[in-house]
């Protein structure tokens, strides 16, 4: 019989039967590496997000924000 591997855990499983992987994937090491992999997954696309905003409002292609200047004088909040 063939084996598992598990990409998250980086290892692979002694049978590839529905049951040793049903164990496996219930147990707290392959969850834990599993949100760990999604963590840093949301990392990374938050990074590229922010690092892609940065370079447009250097280009000019995104304007300062509204409320970075005072409101002019005599305007009502």
């Amino acid at each position: 019989m063939p084996k598992f591997y598990c990409d998250y855990c980086d290892t692979y499983l002694t049978h590839d039967s529905p049951s040793v992987r049903k164990t496996h994937c219930s147990g707290r090491k392959h969850k834990e590496n599993v949100k760990d992999y999604y963590c840093k997954w949301m990392e990374e696309q938050a990074q590229s997000l922010i690092d892609k905003t940065t370079a447009a409002f250097q280009q000019g292609k995104i304007p300062p924000t509204p409320f970075s200047a005072p409101p002019p004088a005599g305007a009502m909040i």
